[in-house]
């Protein structure tokens, strides 16, 4: 409705800010599942992890804007830890996250974002890893997987040829 609404014409990405306002709707309703924790992803064999998938959990939502929207809403927050934009034309990308019962908007690099989005699609975390790279060569997995692991985002990890392990 937004992306063509007249009214709204001198501010392009409120149309992104309220698919990511919808996105907190979707992450806070959705339902809840058990979540892959470090010790279920360190039970998988050194050399099947590259080969395992990881399913998303339903409360983790993936968001991407060409405007900064992820820092115009969080800057909007009452506890705001970021300042406003000074560029509203600055590529952003999240993951909308409830790992508790609070939703949260958590930016996300480029690198990490493509990451999360291969897996989403059902590819394994070495392919993930290797869109990760692509994007930046400096990508600090163990920084993000930590992260990952302690906002539950997952809520399966496969190994290749075996039913589902959490």
């Amino acid at each position: 409705f937004l992306d063509g609404f007249q009214y709204t014409a001198d501010l392009p990405y409120l149309p992104d800010m309220a698919r990511l306002e919808w996105l907190l709707h979707r992450a806070h309703y959705a339902p809840s599942a058990d979540t892959v924790d470090a010790q279920a992803l360190a039970a998988i064999p050194a050399e099947e992890i590259e080969s395992a998938t990881m399913d998303l959990a339903p409360t983790a939502q993936l968001f991407a804007s060409e405007w900064d929207v992820v820092q115009l809403w969080l800057a909007h927050q009452d506890e705001r830890s970021e300042e406003f934009p000074q560029q509203m034309r600055h590529t952003s990308y999240a993951l909308v996250i409830r790992p508790k019962w609070k939703t949260a908007v958590v930016p996300q690099s480029a690198a990490a974002h493509s990451a999360l989005s291969v897996l989403q699609q059902g590819a394994t975390f070495g392919e993930a890893l290797d869109e990760a790279f692509e994007r930046d060569d400096a990508f600090d997995v163990a920084a993000h997987l930590k992260q990952w692991l302690e906002q539950g985002v997952f809520s399966a990890v496969k190994r290749p040829g075996e039913g589902e392990a959490k």
